[in-house]
């Protein structure tokens, strides 16, 4: 019950947040940079990760939130897995079963239409998005060392906040089922792998739409 008092005061002090006004300068910053500057100006927010000193050997998370009321780390995409995708999808598409086409075409969309299609997008996504683990598995370490360093209580939510303006050839439900899936126990089915990890919050500023006949 108190993760759940938690996460509902948690909401509503996000949706209650003055929200700065972005002027032309910032529309040039990275996301992460205006993200940063962002929770700079929140009097809630604490900077920890070289603020304050940690010993030898301790990585400890980015920030507390709400007067210390939950560990957050900040994490950011860099690289679009884009060539891994077509490298993983280079043998279906010299398949016989790859349909015949020319110019541009819409390679996710071509393999979904084949027999099992998205079952093998499912794969391909998956094998390409092995970062999702990796900023889990960074995060839950940073979470759980700052709880112990800083002497929190062992049940401080632990939020990991990730930004994405790099990776466009993943749909964002790609991503979420990714995160969906490693916080649920992942290959080995371990649900308490990343239990030091709360709350996953995914902000992106790539997108993808669909007109009228479902073409992207």
């Amino acid at each position: 019950s108190s993760r759940l008092t938690t996460y509902h005061h948690v909401m509503g002090l996000l949706r209650n947040e003055q929200r700065p006004r972005i002027g032309h300068m910032d529309k040039e910053l990275t996301i992460e940079q205006r993200m940063i500057r962002f929770l700079e100006n929140q009097d809630h927010v604490t900077l920890l990760d070289g603020d304050v000193h940690q010993p030898p050997g301790v990585k400890i998370a980015d920030y507390l939130f709400f007067n210390g009321r939950a560990v957050t780390e900040l994490k950011t995409f860099e690289t679009d897995p884009r060539e891994k995708i077509f490298s993983y999808a280079k043998p279906i598409m010299e398949s016989e079963e790859f349909p015949l086409l020319y110019g541009d075409y819409d390679l996710e969309a071509a393999i979904a239409g084949m027999p099992g299609g998205q079952a093998q997008l499912n794969r391909i996504f998956s094998k390409a998005t092995t970062m999702v683990e990796g900023v889990l598995r960074q995060a839950k370490k940073q979470i759980a060392s700052s709880r112990i360093f800083l002497n929190l209580d062992p049940e401080t939510p632990g939020i990991l906040l990730v930004l994405n303006e790099t990776v466009d050839s993943i749909p964002v439900s790609q991503l979420v089922d990714r995160f969906s899936y490693w916080l649920r126990g992942g290959n080995n089915n371990n649900p308490n792998r990343f239990v030091d990890i709360d709350f996953v919050i995914l902000i992106q500023t790539t997108y993808r739409l669909k007109n009228k006949t479902g073409e992207l």
